[in-house]
């Protein structure tokens, strides 16, 4: 009674990066045999308690255009005819989908992710066409040294090529708006203007370095 199983995913980890809970568990339990023999364990014994709501999750259909970031028309620049296209699934339970089709090729890519505008001064700036903020969900990108770090690993590397495999992301703990995932997620998908998809080459980040202002982006849409 003073033990129990408990397991870990990337997603709780990012949900509570000073303690993290887990996502299920379940306390162990003695199986008895009845005749010399181990039974099988029972419904009961194979029973876990989970803080996660039974409720189906409420899933967010979306995408994003992907153009030149209106800072990368400058002289030379061989990314500026860069474009792409995303298709997202964002579940309240966690579950945060996307997949990417790249129409042309750049630098290698270091990072795709959503972020969240912080607002601005004039009404271009204090929505996703033209806004800048901080990282708030994370789906690929390079976890080298002196490259983005948004205080959480990036999940996977971003794929070579014009077609990536569908990447699964996390949330960005010390972006969250909300104490709960549900209710990060749901802002997101209720307030698609306030968030776009960005992508960030080697190149953009070596330009303007220090800061990442990304190759592409894209504001986020409901499908």
């Amino acid at each position: 009674s003073k033990y129990y199983f408990n397991v870990y995913s990337a997603l709780s980890r990012s949900a509570h990066p000073d303690e993290d809970p887990g996502i299920v568990r379940g306390v162990l339990r003695l199986l008895i045999p009845t005749t010399g023999t181990a039974t099988a364990p029972t419904s009961a014994a194979m029973s876990v308690t989970t803080s996660a709501s039974r409720e189906s999750p409420r899933c967010f259909n979306m995408f994003s255009q992907l153009v030149a970031n209106e800072r990368q028309q400058y002289v030379y620049n061989l990314e500026s005819q860069v474009s792409g296209y995303v298709d997202l699934s964002l579940c309240t339970n966690g579950s945060l989908r996307a997949s990417v089709i790249m129409f042309s090729t750049g630098s290698p890519i270091i990072a795709m992710q959503i972020h969240r505008c912080r607002g601005g001064e004039t009404p271009q700036t204090r929505t996703a066409q033209l806004c800048s903020g901080d990282a708030a969900v994370v789906f690929c990108g390079d976890n080298s040294p002196g490259l983005i770090y948004n205080a959480v690993p990036f999940p996977q590397t971003c794929q070579a090529g014009k077609e990536g495999p569908e990447m699964f992301g996390a949330l960005v703990s010390k972006a969250k708006l909300h104490e709960h995932i549900e209710e990060e997620v749901s802002h997101i998908g209720e307030h698609p203007e306030l968030y776009y998809f960005n992508v960030h080459s080697l190149s953009s980040y070596a330009q303007w370095y220090p800061h990442s202002r990304g190759m592409v982006r894209g504001p986020l849409q409901l499908a």
